[in-house]
Formats: C-alpha cells, structure tokens, sequence
C-alpha cells in the first residue's frame, strides 16, 4: 500500500511536468506509469488490475506519441509497452480483451523485426521474446490456423534463443527453457502423434534447463520450473503409454508441492497456478485407473474448486472460465464416486457473486 501510495505521487508529479513542458517529462511519466501499474498488478484484486490496465494503455499512447516525433529514439520502447499492454489484456479472461491482445502482440513484432533487421546484436533477444509472446495469445485465439500460425512463430522464437544462448548461455538459457516451454504446448495443441511426441523432446529439455537453473538460483527459478514442468506432465498424459503416465502423476505432484509452497509465500501471485495445476494432477490421477487415485482426484478436484471459486467471487471476469472448467471435471468425478446427489451446481448472481448448490439445493 505504502508503495503504491508513492508510485501514484510520482505519476501525479509527472503529469503536472509532462503537461508543462511534454519534451521533457513525458518519457519520465510513462516511466512512473509502469511502475504504478507493476505494484497494482501485484495487488492481485480485480480493481488494481483494471487500474493497471488504464496504466498501460497510457504508457502505450505516450510511447507512440514519443515514436512518431522521434522513431529512432523511442520505437523499442513502443513496441515493448505494447507487449506489456498485450500481457495484462490477455489476463482480463474476456474474447474482446484478448483480440485487443492479439493486435498488440502483432505491432510489437513488427516493430522489433524492423529493429533486428537494422541491429541484429540489439534487438534480436527482444524480437524473439515478441515472438512467443505471440503465439501464447494466438493460441488463445482457440482456432486451427491462428494454432498453426502460432506454432511458426514458437519455432522461430526457438531457433533465436537457440543462437543466443550458445552465445551466451548465462544470459539467454532461461530465455531459451521458457521459448521452448511454448513451443510444446503449441505442438500439443496440434492434435497429431508426430506434434504430441515432438511436443514431449521440447518438454523435457525445457524441464531439464530449469532444474539446473532452480537448483543454483530457486528463488528466481522455481516458478518457472514448476509451470514447465506442468506442460511436460501434459505432454507425457497425451502419448497414451501406462509407463509415461506415472511418470506425468509424478510430475504434477512435483508441480502441485511447488506451486503450494510459492502461493504460501504469495497467495495473490500464485493461487491460479496452484489450481492450475491441482487440475492438472487430477487428469493424472484419474488416468492410473484405480480407486485409490480416483478417491485422491476427488480430493484435489475439491480443492481447485473452492480455490477458483474464492478467485471468481472477487473477479468473475478472470477466474469465472476457470471455475466452470474445473467444476465440469469435479462433477465428472463426483458422478463415478458418489452418484447425482453429489453434483455441484454454481449461479452468479449480480452484484452477489457465487451461490453454491448441491444435489439442486442451496
């Protein structure tokens, strides 16, 4: 709070600058528009978010301001905003807000081709950084082409990094780990065995540059490794082998133990994931096919349920999908368990949030 408070007198300072004298203060506005917007982020509540946004879509027409007048000096600095931009829409949950998304992400390419193809040494990092920034947000997009053309601009982004960190590897492994991460969910998505069994090579180098990456540095890596490791527990599941698939439950409850202790430590930045992942683990638990596992599904279904639903009750616009989805896997359980009279129903009310419903009753 203490933090925010500043980051809002600096904003105020800026603008009653910026609007004397815009040459000067406006690029030191934007700057003090960022950092506002990286504390609301923090907050986590829906509010802060939406305040957030207002935040970097300001940063956004500053910058493009900025660029018009002097290009040279200030189109990284565009194309960065609208990467950022594009990131805090596609968290909003909505189809507008991820279309908008969309069109951000593809300026921001754009504009860092043009700068690689100028300065290759400066701006190829960034570039290739866009680029799995786009196809996360085509992928979003739910249809085959925008999954094809997403898949493009994975491979692409790989074979930067690849580059790079042969180059410098301290600098760009991570890089590298997290493109490659992106590459295998968009060749999942592809829907063939030749995709799925390419999807699972990327996985597990992916897993395997993180773990040497948490193992000297945790606090900076163990969240990335924990969501690599959520996409190889998904790629394992999808190749349809039994020896494959205890190895897939072994790393979701790898996933769930470090997504549990991190949302511990930061329950705002890290309670999604957490259900995330609860989510992932009961896919797991359900395909070993025994009643043991069934029973622990059950359990962690449970769990992932009250988590989005708490996240939805404060931001439905965000979590409401997630809590749908995961109610639907619930209820497939609770139909094999316990029969009908288990099922849960769930009604948003306006300005009221989520009523549960058991067996039709409240």
């Amino acid at each position: 709070e203490e933090a925010i408070a500043f980051a809002r007198e600096a904003v105020a300072i800026q603008r009653m600058l910026a609007a004397e004298q815009p040459a000067a203060y406006l690029f030191h506005l934007a700057g003090s528009l960022s950092c506002l917007a990286r504390h609301l982020s923090a907050q986590g509540d829906a509010v802060s978010r939406a305040e957030a946004l207002e935040c970097k879509k300001n940063v956004v027409e500053i910058f493009r301001k900025l660029s018009a007048e002097q290009p040279n000096a200030y189109l990284s600095d565009l194309a960065g905003s609208l990467n950022n931009l594009a990131s805090h829409l596609s968290e909003q949950g909505d189809a507008a807000s991820r279309n908008e998304a969309l069109v951000n992400s593809k300026e921001a390419v754009e504009i860092y081709r043009r700068l690689a193809a100028e300065q290759p040494a400066a701006y190829l990092s960034a570039l290739a950084r866009s680029l799995h920034d786009l196809a996360v947000r085509l992928s979003e997009q739910g249809d085959a082409a925008s999954r094809e053309e997403a898949l493009a601009h994975a491979k692409e982004a790989v074979g930067i990094y690849r580059k790079l960190a042969a180059e410098q590897p301290a600098v760009y492994l991570p890089e590298l780990a997290l493109s490659l991460n992106i590459l295998a969910n968009s060749l999942s998505e592809q829907g063939d065995a030749t995709s799925r069994s390419e999807a699972l090579v990327r996985a597990r180098e992916a897993a395997k540059i993180y773990r040497g990456l948490a193992a000297e540095h945790p606090a900076a890596f163990l969240p990335g490794l924990a969501k690599v490791l959520d996409s190889l527990s998904h790629c394992l599941l999808q190749q349809g082998d039994a020896a494959l698939r205890g190895e897939a439950l072994a790393c979701a409850k790898e996933v769930v133990g470090l997504f549990r202790k991190l949302a511990a430590e930061h329950p705002a930045a890290y309670l999604p994931d957490l259900a995330m992942s609860l989510n992932t683990l009961v896919n797991c638990l359900n395909e070993q096919r025994d009643a043991a596992s069934r029973g622990e599904a059950l359990t962690c279904a449970r769990e992932a349920v009250g988590i989005y639903g708490d996240l939805a009750a404060e931001d439905e616009a965000a979590f409401g999908q997630d809590l749908l989805k995961s109610m639907d896997l619930l209820n497939g359980l609770s139909r094999v368990q316990d029969g009908p009279s288990a099922l849960l129903e769930v009604e948003v009310r306006q300005g009221a949030g989520f009523v549960w419903r058991v067996g039709g009753e409240e």
